[in-house]
């Protein structure tokens, strides 16, 4: 708000007071009309300004009022698609969440057959590990038969050649019981035509009878010496090739010959018989 005029002495000071107010007042009306003439200078280029930013305004809006209708009606098309689009992503949605169940129960089904497939696995594995532990169990007792068989084949061997050698020596000791049969019933010939000698032609025709006799029994007693000789060798070489387990022993003193005679036959018919046990 402004202050009223002072009070003054004199009117010469009111005078001078009001000049000067005079001629501020006349200096600020002239600046006032001086931007006044330029407002309305301006004003004036203003509004033509403005008059030209309207028309293209208009013409904008017309522009866009066409653009907006034309836009309105993609829209509309717009939510058409939109409302037909959901209906289809909805009848979709619907079939694969059908399928989705379907494919959970198949991976279900999947999941357990894989689990019985796992099962029926570890089962075979295990069923194979017992077939190969069997296989080698096989394996290894066919070895232990095989082993057994050969060991039975030499043992077969051994005793078919034994079985000859016994032949053999049966032959040979019906042989020599057949020749000291005939020995002994020639020595008892002999015994008797010497007692019969002795009783007639005395003491010195007996002696000159008896001497062809002895050297008749002495001829015959090398040859059944040598044939029981070669019998015990025989025995022996059978003995040592005899396999170790068959449960026989050497018998000692075999194939040693004896000075008697009779007492090597029965030697030999002890050691056949034996030999027939084994």
């Amino acid at each position: 708000m402004s202050q009223g005029p002072p009070r003054f002495t004199n009117i010469n000071d009111e005078l001078d007071y009001y000049k000067s107010h005079v001629d501020v007042i006349e200096l600020e009306l002239a600046e006032t009309k001086f931007a006044l003439e330029e407002f309305q200078f301006s004003s004036k280029e203003l509004e033509e300004e403005l008059e030209k930013e309207i028309d293209s305004t208009e013409r904008r809006y017309n522009e866009i009022k066409i653009r907006n209708e034309a836009m309105r009606q993609e829209v509309e098309e717009w939510k058409e698609k939109y409302h037909q689009s959901v209906k289809e992503s909805n009848t979709n949605i619907n079939q694969l969440t059908r399928q989705l169940e379907q494919l959970r129960q198949q991976t279900e089904n999947f999941i357990k057959k894989e689990r019985e497939l796992e099962q029926d696995n570890d089962d075979l594995e295990r069923t194979g590990r017992a077939a190969q532990w069997s296989l080698q169990e096989l394996e290894r007792k066919y070895n232990v038969a095989l082993e057994k068989q050969a060991m039975l084949e030499n043992e077969v061997v051994a005793k078919a050649s034994l079985a000859d050698e016994v032949q053999r020596l049966k032959d040979e000791l019906r042989d020599t019981n057949v020749e000291l049969a005939v020995m002994k019933s020639n020595q008892a010939t002999l015994n008797g035509s010497t007692a019969s000698l002795s009783s007639y032609s005395g003491s010195t025709s007996s002696l000159a009878d008896r001497k062809p006799t002895a050297a008749g029994s002495n001829e015959a007693m090398p040859a059944i010496r040598a044939r029981l000789a070669k019998s015990g060798a025989t025995l022996r070489a059978s003995g040592a090739t005899r396999p170790s387990g068959s449960g026989t022993g050497s018998t000692p003193g075999l194939g040693i010959p004896h000075q008697n005679p009779v007492l090597m036959v029965q030697e030999m018919v002890g050691r056949v018989k034996v030999i027939d046990i084994l």
